[in-house]
């Protein structure tokens, strides 16, 4: 597969994101931490992902997260009302286990699949 990849190492020294593109599939690979400092960043680089390749399917890869705030909870959920405003699926292809405790326990660990 080729892979077009953009980091977006502003978004913070404790979370970081980098953006993949494989045709119509975009890939949003995050690391460390989400929370209050960083969550409308993120939801920035999800929206900036889905102007700028306009995939059919956006991939998230959670497995490097090591913190998941409320803050973190509601950026991901507004990039998933972004993507479905915009006609592209969203999944969580990898999650560490804190993303899938913490999404299950606000009730929103099927909302990816």
């Amino acid at each position: 597969m080729d892979y077009v990849a953009t980091r977006h190492p502003g978004l913070s020294t404790r979370c970081r994101c980098e953006v993949r593109q494989d045709g119509v599939h975009a890939r949003i690979v995050i690391t460390g931490e989400i929370d209050q400092a960083n969550a409308d960043e993120l939801t920035g680089v999800m929206a900036d992902t889905l102007r700028a390749h306009r995939p059919r399917r956006l991939h998230l890869n959670l497995d490097g997260v090591t913190f998941l705030g409320a803050a973190g909870v509601r950026a991901l959920v507004e990039g998933r009302i972004a993507a479905d405003r915009e006609g592209c699926a969203v999944e969580i292809e990898r999650a560490s286990a804190i993303v899938e405790k913490v999404l299950a326990i606000c009730g929103f660990g099927r909302m990816w699949t």
